[in-house]
This record gives structure tokens, sequence and C-alpha cells, in this order.
């Protein structure tokens, strides 16, 4: 009777995924959106978005809900990122699929931040400042026709914190923070992930570990950057 009950569950995440309408060509204008606003910014440390079919499985499976709320953060892991916090921007309409008009609309609570500041009027600025968050390198949607709307569901690797609202970015000259790693303007890192922090001036991307993390907070020194050199001047 159990494995019956485990085969169904079975069953039923897969049809969760499998019912997916996120196209192709969806996937491919989902990311090339992301990176037309990201690049609109004078950036020193920008990542490039990628599109990712396994965070992207998901924000399928919370799509198919058709609730219009938020999962947990458990709901959105990965066991292949383990560590690695996955932020969400939801939105609903009424018309036909249009993923150009969704992302305008989460990048349109640009007219209400102000870097250093966050919201400059308590409007929302959220679903912005995750999509220009600075180190995520990856984002991966799901889209369900509900009875009473559509649904879309982006989730990003990484997520955004409450603290990363004020500085999604760093203000400088493009690629300053990534020499080894530019790309078109963007660091590119290949979606390689780190539950610590990506070494993004290292030209594999290596992640530097937490105790050398804690000790440049406890010399008050910023981990905008990695360069080893500098912190031990």
């Amino acid at each position: 009777m159990a494995g019956r009950i485990l085969l169904a569950l079975t069953l039923m995440l897969i049809f969760q995924v499998a019912v997916t309408q996120v196209t192709q060509a969806d996937k491919t204008l989902i990311a090339s959106v992301h990176d037309k606003y990201r690049s609109s910014v004078q950036s020193s440390n920008m990542m490039k978005m990628r599109y990712h079919d396994g965070i992207a499985a998901k924000a399928q499976i919370h799509a198919n809900k058709c609730h219009f709320q938020h999962d947990s953060s458990a709901d959105r892991a990965l066991p292949e990122l383990p560590g690695v916090y996955v932020g969400q921007n939801l939105a609903y309409s009424t018309g036909g699929k249009n993923w150009q008009y969704i992302i305008n609309l989460w990048a349109s609570e640009m007219q209400n931040f102000k870097m250093g500041v966050g919201s400059t009027n308590g409007s929302a600025v959220g679903h912005y400042t995750q999509l220009m968050l600075w180190k995520t390198q990856a984002v991966g949607c799901g889209y369900k026709e509900c009875p009473r709307f559509k649904l879309y569901v982006c989730n990003y690797a990484y997520g955004q914190y409450t603290w990363d609202i004020k500085y999604p970015w760093k203000v400088g000259s493009k690629c300053a923070d990534c020499p080894n790693n530019c790309n078109n303007g963007f660091c590119d890192c290949k979606m390689q992930f780190c539950n610590s922090k990506t070494d993004i001036k290292d030209a594999k991307c290596n992640c530097t570990p937490w105790w050398l993390l804690k000790w440049w907070e406890q010399k008050g020194i910023s981990t905008w950057t990695t360069d080893i050199e500098s912190a031990l001047a």
C-alpha cells in the first residue's frame, strides 16, 4: 500500500513538471530580456543571466498550484545547488501569455528605486531588485493558465536578501571586478554557484571559503570584491 502511494505521488510530481507551457522560445526571451535590463546600468560586477531548467521545474510546480503567493525557500531549493538561496518573482494577468510584458512590469519598479536607499516612496521595488541583483546567474520560470488568471513564476539563483535591496549591484565600469571573466559587459561564471561567495576576479570563479569571509568581516574589509592582495596590504 505504501509503495502504491509513493508511486502515485511520484507520478503526480512528474505530471506537474511535464505540463509546463514555457516554450524554448519563451526561455530564450526570458533570459535575454533580463539581460537587457541588467546591461542598462553601469555595474562593475553584474553577472550574465542564463536559463536554468532545474530552477524552472520548481517554479512550474508552484505555478501549477494556481496560488498567487510565494512558496517557501525550502520548496525552491535544489539538491544540485546545496546552500544556494533561490529567490522568486510572481505576477498574474488576465490576457494572453506575454513574458515580455510581465518582465517589463517587474522592471517598471525602477521608478521607485534609488541606489543606497531602496524604495524612495514606499512602493514596491523588490521585483526589480531581484531582476537586477548582480550575483544572480540563473533564472527559471513556470506558467499556468488558471481558472481566473494566468500565473507567472520566476525563480532566481541567487535570491536576494533584505540588505541587497539597497545595493543590488556595484556601480562602476563594466567588468571592472571581473577582468578575467568578461562577456560582452557581463561578469560570466557560467552558472558556477558557491554556498559562500564566488570569486569573480578568479579566472575559474572559485569559491571563497567561509573562514576568509569571516576574517574580512573582522578586519572591516568590503566583500564586494575578493582582492586578497589588497586585503593583506
